[in-house]
């Protein structure tokens, strides 16, 4: 009996059965192995793991084994690792039920852009092998502070260059001192430059709460917080300016005498607005009670500071002076005779 056309109904039954085998065999050889593309890793990590599953797969395995591929997705180190050679130096095949992971342990920036696949293979002779998986090896190094100046004047400028470190994703650059965020936002004071190799932070004039510990910290999107790299520190030291004269009188004599930082360039004498001596650091004048009634004054400056002193009081007692001067004389003679003495018996005079 026929139907439609003329063909037998229960062939066409039969045709549509076995296109439903045929298709439900194909689901059990095709497309049931996944993985996870472009996996990432960061250098440093233990290891990092490309999964390959096959759990869907209904056909039984007969090999399992990984693949390197180059950059045209050609095979250039096949079966590296499989069921004979689970591991090959660094990587290592880890097969459960319905998985087949690559490990490489300690993944170095070199081996990012690495191009691995997986290849299964049936007992009937089907081969499935996944879509290819990239590698990705994020790095950051440490960066590196370096500055003008270790020690710097109040006033004074000072720069810390802070080198870029090489790293994937490219990092920026963040300033600390002592461990906090540094305030950088007054551009009267600071001024910060950054190009693609370093970053720099000028202080234009340093003040006492400038000195301290400096840090640069390098991050990226994949390291961050305690995984960002901070420079060594850098100790900065601010000199307050400051100047400090003595002007004082003895057994006739007046000495002004200035210290400070910088160290003072220029102390002058002066008797009443006139200056009577100059010196560098230093100056004395020879007083007497003559000239005593006239007001001294003694004026010092070191460049960024001066200060200007006076004399009180006039002290032109040179006896302290003369009993010195007699002692000296007393004990100068007692050497010459003592000396003449001997010499005197040694010659038998």
């Amino acid at each position: 009996m026929s139907v439609g056309n003329g063909r037998p109904r229960h062939k066409s039954l039969a045709g549509l059965f076995l296109f439903v085998v045929l298709l439900d065999n194909t689901k059990n050889t095709c497309g049931q192995l996944e993985t996870k593309f472009n996996q990432t890793a960061k250098e440093g990590d233990t290891e990092v793991v490309i999964s390959c599953d096959y759990s869907q797969f209904t056909s039984t395995t007969s090999a399992i084994q990984w693949d390197e591929l180059n950059e045209d997705r050609v095979i250039i180190n096949h079966g590296f690792v499989n069921d004979d050679k689970i591991e090959n130096r660094r990587f290592k095949l880890t097969v459960t039920p319905g998985k087949a992971d690559l490990v490489l342990s300690q993944p170095m920036r070199n081996d990012s852009g690495r191009t691995f696949q997986c290849e299964i293979q049936t007992t009937n002779g089907d081969t499935q092998r996944l879509n290819p998986s990239m590698l990705t090896i994020y790095y950051l190094d440490q960066p590196i502070l370096d500055t003008s100046a270790s020690t710097v004047y109040e006033g004074q400028s000072v720069t810390f260059t802070c080198s870029k470190p090489d790293g994937d994703p490219i990092p920026h650059i963040t300033w600390y001192k002592d461990g906090q965020t540094a305030n950088t936002n007054n551009p009267s004071r600071y001024e910060i430059a950054n190009t693609s190799t370093e970053s720099v932070l000028k202080i234009k004039s340093a003040t006492e709460e400038d000195g301290g510990r400096y840090t640069c910290k390098a991050k990226s999107d994949q390291f961050k917080g305690d995984d960002a790299k901070t420079s060594v520190k850098v100790q900065l030291h601010t000199i307050e300016y400051y100047i400090v004269v003595t002007f004082t009188s003895k057994d006739g004599f007046a000495t002004c005498t200035a210290e400070g930082h910088p160290t003072p360039s220029s102390v002058l004498i002066l008797q009443d607005g006139e200056v009577v001596k100059e010196g560098e650091n230093t100056a004395t004048i020879e007083i007497d009670d003559e000239i005593c009634p006239s007001s001294f004054t003694c004026f010092a400056e070191n460049g960024n500071l001066n200060e200007t002193t006076t004399m009180e009081k006039c002290n032109t007692d040179l006896k302290s002076f003369y009993i010195i001067l007699i002692v000296v004389i007393i004990v100068g003679l007692f050497l010459f005779l003592w000396l003449l003495l001997v010499v005197c018996k040694y010659f038998d005079l």
